[in-house]
Formats: structure tokens, C-alpha cells, sequence
């Protein structure tokens, strides 16, 4: 029986060869409820899937070695009649990760581009028991994938009642100080609903004396803002997401005014522009460059001469 028909959380794999995605994606899962594991890359996956028993997978298209597709065929192969849904999980355009699940006989897919609540919309729609109960489909050019129809559905109804609310509780409290004896290594906060865009911050800021967060919703940015362990610094995408945590953030204590960096893109909407208009803090173009962004945390972040020899295991 599978556990999503008893009271047990749904199991969902996620297999990828980025760790920003599999963490964030493991954060925005399991506070949803669901019982989450990740594993980096394609190497032991079907292993694992044939030992974990996952109600959901998904899994990268595009990783080394073995990409997502092949997976899903040799998992076919070995476990023809598993109850296991599989997905592709890709930023691929929509058409293209259709052929792709079609061919491979994955039962369909979900963008990374998504944004956290579509996604969890769409992981949920996938777990209910009648398309649980359905086996792997044997791949063939003609099948039709169902979670192209689930793409296509719904795309304008987002869920606006989850977003920030002005009449919210704020827990927020004062940031922590930038040097001094509280935590060695500065912590930054990157809010982006794009899962490709948090990966390059990860590389642009590696090697940097900085731990980095990431969150892919305003939701995910204030569990981070209010828990006890506060990001020093955060950089946000100049949308409605970024906006709301920002405006929060401002509400609990005006010193945060000047711990945010806000990335903008040309076609900002009306509210983002107006924003720029009167913000008088760091603001970064996108594309951005790696560059501009390290300069930029290194004049809002300045290290103490102890926690730098620290860092470098003086």
C-alpha cells in the first residue's frame, strides 16, 4: 500500500547534481509536509530507488555521467510495475522536456522555473492516489505526457492568499551585527524563484568568506529572517517576492533598510521601478556579474582581522 493512503508523509526523491537545488528544493518540500531525500548526481540512483521505495521522483535531465532520461529508462527496465511517479525536473523549455518525458517514459515533468508555489502545486497533484496507483508508463513517441496539461492548467492562478500579507505577524528581530563575536563567518540570504539563478550565486560567491542561504519564495526568505540564526545580508531579485520580505524586514527594524542588495532586471514591473526610485542601497543589473556582486558583499560584509585569519585557519 502506498503511503500517501495511510497517514505516513508521501517520500520524494530528488536527485540532481546541483546542491543548491537539492536544498532548496528539500526546504520547500519537507514545509510542506512531505519526507524528503536528495542525491547529488546519477551515480547509485536507481540503487536508491529500488531501496527507498519514493512515492515521487524527480530527477535532472542534464547531469554527468548518466543523464535523467537513461535513468528513467533503467529504472523502467528493472521495475516496470513500480507505483514510483517519475519526473523530469529541468529548466528545459516546456516542449522540449515534454519530447523528453515522452520518449524516456518518465510520466512527465516540472520546471525548475516554477515558482515555489507552482511547484508545490504540482508535486501535490501528482502524489494524489489515482495517479499514484498508475505504474510506469512504457516509453513510446506517443504518449501523451499529463504533466504538460498540468503546466498549461493554472498558470494564472497563483496562490496569492500564501504570499506576505500587510497584517502579518512580524517576528523579525534586530539582524546580527556584522563583525564581533557572534558568528565568524557571515551569513547571506539569496531570494531568487529561479533555481538556475541561486546556482550561479553559488558559484560567483565560492571561495568568498561567506556561508550562503538560499530561498525560492518570500515564504522560505521569512522562515530564514525569523529564525534564530538571521542572515547578515540579503540578495534579492527586485520582484514581488524580494519586495514583500523587504518591506516585512523594514517593519521589524529599519536597520535592514541597509542589509539587502536587490538585483533588477530591464523589464522591471511598475512597483519595481517606483522602488528604485526612492531606494538609495546596492542594486545590481541582470545578468549579473560575479565581479560587481563580490565587491559589493565584501563593502556591506567588512571582516574583522580575527575572523579573516579564522576563515584562512590562522
Amino acid at each position: 500500500m502506498s503511503r500517501t493512503s495511510s497517514n505516513q508523509p508521501a517520500t520524494i526523491l530528488v536527485v540532481d547534481d546541483s546542491e543548491v537545488v537539492l536544498v532548496v528544493t528539500k526546504t520547500l518540500l519537507a514545509s510542506a509536509g512531505y519526507r524528503v531525500i536528495t542525491h547529488p548526481g546519477s551515480s547509485g540512483c536507481v540503487a536508491l530507488i529500488l531501496q527507498e521505495k519514493p512515492d515521487l521522483v524527480l530527477i535532472d535531465v542534464n547531469m554527468p555521467k548518466l543523464g535523467g532520461e537513461t535513468i528513467v529508462k533503467l529504472f523502467g527496465k528493472a521495475q516496470p510495475n513500480s507505483e514510483a511517479i517519475i519526473l523530469l525536473f529541468s529548466s528545459l523549455p516546456a516542449e522540449q522536456l515534454e519530447r523528453r518525458a515522452q520518449s524516456s517514459g518518465a510520466h512527465g515533468y516540472i520546471r525548475k522555473t516554477d515558482d515555489s508555489f507552482e511547484l508545490l502545486r504540482h508535486v501535490h497533484r501528482w502524489l494524489r492516489p489515482k495517479e499514484l496507483a498508475a505504474p510506469l508508463r512504457a516509453p513510446t513517441p506517443a504518449a501523451e505526457p499529463r504533466a504538460s496539461e498540468d503546466a498549461q492548467s493554472g498558470k494564472h492562478r497563483r496562490a496569492q492568499s500564501q504570499r506576505p500579507g500587510a497584517g502579518s505577524r512580524v517576528r523579525m528581530s534586530r539582524p546580527p551585527p556584522v563583525s564581533g563575536t557572534k558568528r565568524l563567518v557571515p551569513t547571506v540570504l539569496f531570494i531568487d524563484d529561479d533555481m538556475a539563478a541561486l546556482s550561479r550565486y553559488r558559484q560567483d560567491v565560492q571561495g568568498e568568506p561567506y556561508r550562503p542561504d538560499f530561498a525560492l519564495s518570500a515564504q522560505q526568505a521569512l522562515r530564514h529572517l525569523e529564525s534564530t540564526d538571521q542572515p547578515d545580508l540579503v540578495v534579492a531579485s527586485l520582484g514581488p517576492s524580494g519586495l514583500d520580505v523587504y518591506e516585512r524586514a523594514l517593519r521589524a527594524d529599519p536597520v535592514w533598510r541597509r542589509r539587502f542588495i536587490f538585483v533588477a532586471q530591464s523589464n522591471s514591473d511598475q512597483r519595481a521601478r517606483a522602488f528604485l526610485e526612492t531606494f538609495d542601497g546596492v542594486v545590481l543589473r541582470r545578468p549579473v556579474d560575479a565581479s560587481q556582486l563580490r565587491a559589493a558583499l565584501r563593502r556591506l560584509l567588512p571582516h574583522d582581522s580575527d575572523a579573516d585569519q579564522h576563515t584562512k585557519g590562522g
